[in-house]
């Protein structure tokens, strides 16, 4: 099931333009197997998916043929960032935590530039660049290091310490090897940006940028972060904190 702030901004999207959700046009970028693409399908969105990775995409077609799609509609993102969708065909992209592994986001805002209908949103959920415990390595403060030997060195204490994510038969292949896979996908795979940097290469693409983090219903639960959020002063306080340390939600318009 797609993130659950996401959908409510479908939903929003669907309520504001008064559009049947078959005539929505909805990417996941970066859709991985397509589970959510097909949990779009099934609730009746036109639905589609990308990504730079062909197994995934391969491996989920047999999960839409066993639901009887004959055109799952995922496809690969190619080598310059460019999909096979035509201009303006998209109502609403989204994505979950893709951004912190795009290492030319330049590239990616052009082609949503590109693909997104006028008025048209994207809804994107990533980890803030500054988020203590790296996302996908577990372990903390590791995307704060530059990619050179002190990263490599950090790592190497980390695994030392069973501070790791444990990838399936990587532990009997010894430390050092564990260390090098570990810091070989952190420096390959993960480019961490602040969200001014985020909010000008979009700004730049013709995209109104809005940060929803510190809008969440979920969170202003929570009695301190809603008082907080009351106030100019201090709701920039606040703003600054969770898009740095935390969960970012990005919400853009195509102007």
């Amino acid at each position: 099931m797609p993130n659950r702030r996401m959908l409510t901004f479908l939903e929003e999207y669907r309520s504001k333009t008064g559009a049947n959700r078959r005539d929505i046009n909805v990417l996941d970028w970066g859709c991985g197997r397509g589970e959510d693409v097909l949990w779009l399908k099934e609730e009746g969105y036109n639905a589609f998916g990308v990504d730079v990775d062909a197994e995934p995409i391969q491996n989920g077609e047999n999960l839409f043929r066993k639901k009887g799609y004959t055109d799952p509609g995922l496809s690969l993102i190619d080598p310059s960032g460019r999909t096979n969708f035509p201009d303006k065909y998209f109502h609403v992209i989204f994505s979950n935590l893709v951004f912190e592994h795009i290492a030319n986001m330049e590239l990616v805002a052009a082609e949503f530039q590109r693909i997104t209908a006028r008025s048209g949103m994207g809804y994107h959920g990533y980890p803030a660049h500054r988020h203590v415990v790296e996302r996908h390595l577990f372990m903390p403060f590791i995307h704060w290091l530059p990619k050179n030997w002190l990263r490599k060195y950090f790592i190497f204490t980390c695994v030392l310490l069973g501070c790791e994510p444990k990838w399936e038969g990587l532990q009997k292949k010894g430390l050092m090897h564990m260390t090098k896979t570990y810091y070989t996908y952190s420096a390959n795979k993960t480019f961490y940006r602040n969200y001014s940097n985020i909010r000008a290469i979009f700004e730049n693409n013709g995209f109104a940028v809005h940060f929803e983090t510190s809008n969440d219903p979920q969170l202003n639960k929570c009695r301190i972060v809603n008082k907080l959020t009351q106030y100019r002063l201090s709701r920039k306080v606040v703003d600054y904190l969770f898009l740095t340390f935390s969960d970012v939600e990005l919400l853009l318009t195509k102007l």
